[in-house]
């Protein structure tokens, strides 16, 4: 569990509780979030399935699963418009890592690529080029709008393919004219939306990204691109698990080198359609400049793509070969890859949970992690990273405890090793330096360590720590602290 996927469907659960669509989380009272309707939609329909399935890690990954099931369909059709086996080309699609990883994230990214999916058949499998057919293939973009902000990537491609159909004579201009039109209108749909929410928006969203990478000149984007392919390729990362995706481009390579030889695929419109959406791809994750790796998900399809377009260049017996022996590559490498996870992994989600709600009482205030946040579904969570806008907000740490009444702090050997390791892991939880030393004073003086749980797969974050021999410590305020204040 990742605490994007604690994070994000917090913030639902607390948009269906409160009916507010302006909501923020509740888990941040000092850093200072702003409301937008960029999630708007995810958040909606994550919100349908905690009210069906409760606030469960297993009801928020579910709507992944069934984005990714939706993706594979869409696929198999993307698949069988470009000439393609179908069934082969989704197989392949299926057994790819990064894809599996992605649908079974409760995260943004493959519901993007769902209607980034949808786009490109609604284009590829259009039967007249009319403006009300651009306004169609652009509804499934629109929608990624309220989504996540890389519903801007996913408009690339599908309006990539009716400008070249365009100069190719394939495509009118009225068609591109009723895309760029929806596209634009659901843009600014978010944005009026945002500004009726908070009328600061414009200046306060991109803050946000300005951590990340988002706000950087161009020149230093282009200079992290490669850094960002390294990083993946040698499975480099602060919190994400990175698959092994060397496979899938080494074989999407191959590909590419076999359309320069193989004059059928060459000529196809699959060739130039799926090197294209691999290319605006690329250029749009750097163009927003964040370089997450979960990223990466939105190149896997054409890369699929490119390698069925090379298999067809093949026939009989030798397609049936190729086919099966690139299938029985990916297969093995997430096969191994799954399996060596699980042979890692030490401590089960569902373990975690029940271990450390028993050792404390519902309903109580918290000070943590986001890890804590479906352990503690009942209590009032408050995340350490407020406490680094402590003196913005003219607080010191007792007042804190004091105003939040908080009764439980965790502390576990990962915020021990960010704070040893400062500023290299800041990113994390803001610049420890200013409430760490505060912090343990405050736990020397008035708590109580009433439990010390090992916990190797979740008190730490660090994907390099992960499965160590990492613990939370549990503190419990005494009880006369709060009586001496009163």
């Amino acid at each position: 569990m990742h605490t994007d996927e604690s994070w994000l469907a917090a913030l639902s659960r607390e948009m269906i509780s409160t009916g507010n669509a302006a909501a923020t989380e509740p888990f941040f009272d000092l850093l200072y979030r702003t409301p937008h309707a960029v999630r708007l939609f995810f958040h909606a329909m994550q919100g349908l399935f905690i009210a069906s399935g409760g606030f469960s890690l297993g009801a928020v990954r579910t709507l992944s699963l069934l984005s990714a099931s939706i993706c594979l369909y869409l696929f198999y059709r993307i698949a069988k418009n470009y000439r393609l086996p179908g069934l082969p080309s989704v197989i392949l699609l299926s057994v790819d890592m990064q894809f599996i990883y992605s649908a079974h994230m409760a995260r943004q990214e493959i519901i993007i690529l769902l209607l980034m999916l949808a786009g490109i058949y609604l284009v590829s499998a259009a039967k007249s080029t009319s403006f009300k057919n651009g306004i169609i293939s652009g509804i499934p973009i629109a929608l990624s709008f309220f989504i996540h902000p890389y519903g801007a990537l996913a408009a690339l491609p599908p309006g990539l393919m009716i400008i070249t159909g365009l100069i190719q004579g394939k495509h009118k201009v009225q068609e591109l004219a009723g895309y760029a039109a929806v596209t634009a209108a659901a843009a600014a749909a978010v944005v009026s939306v945002s500004l009726l929410m908070n009328l600061n928006f414009i200046s306060e969203y991109p803050i946000y990204g300005s951590s990340e990478g988002v706000s950087d000149a161009l020149s230093v984007k282009l200079l992290g691109f490669d850094d960002f392919y390294r990083k993946l390729f040698l499975r480099i990362s602060g919190t994400y698990y990175i698959p092994e995706i060397r496979p899938l481009f080494i074989s999407g390579a191959a590909a590419f080198a076999t359309g320069l030889f193989c004059r059928n695929l060459r000529k196809s419109s699959l060739y130039l359609e799926a090197l294209t959406g691999l290319v605006v791809v690329n250029a749009g994750i750097m163009l927003i400049g964040k370089y997450s790796p979960v990223s990466v998900l939105f190149a896997v399809p054409f890369l699929v793509l490119l390698i069925g377009g090379a298999l067809n260049c093949l026939k009989g017996i030798y397609l049936k070969a190729a086919a099966g022996i690139i299938i029985a590559v990916f297969a093995v490498n997430s096969i191994t890859g799954i399996a060596k996870d699980i042979r890692n992994e030490r401590e089960s989600y569902s373990d975690f949970c029940k271990t450390l709600a028993a050792a404390t009482e519902q309903g109580e205030a918290v000070l943590g992690g986001l890890q804590l946040s479906f352990v503690l579904p009942d209590s009032q969570l408050f995340d350490w990273r407020n406490l680094e806008h402590l003196d913005d907000a003219g607080m010191d740490i007792s007042a804190y405890i004091e105003k939040n009444r908080i009764r439980y702090i965790f502390m576990t050997d990962e915020i021990d090793y960010i704070y040893a390791s400062r500023p290299v892991w800041n990113i994390m939880y803001g610049n420890p330096s200013g409430w760490y030393p505060k912090l343990q004073d405050f736990i020397s003086a008035n708590c109580v360590l009433i439990r010390e749980l090992k916990s190797p797969g979740y008190a730490e974050r660090l994907v390099h720590r992960r499965n160590g021999s990492g613990s939370f410590r549990i503190y419990e305020v005494k009880h006369n602290y709060f009586i001496s204040r009163e």
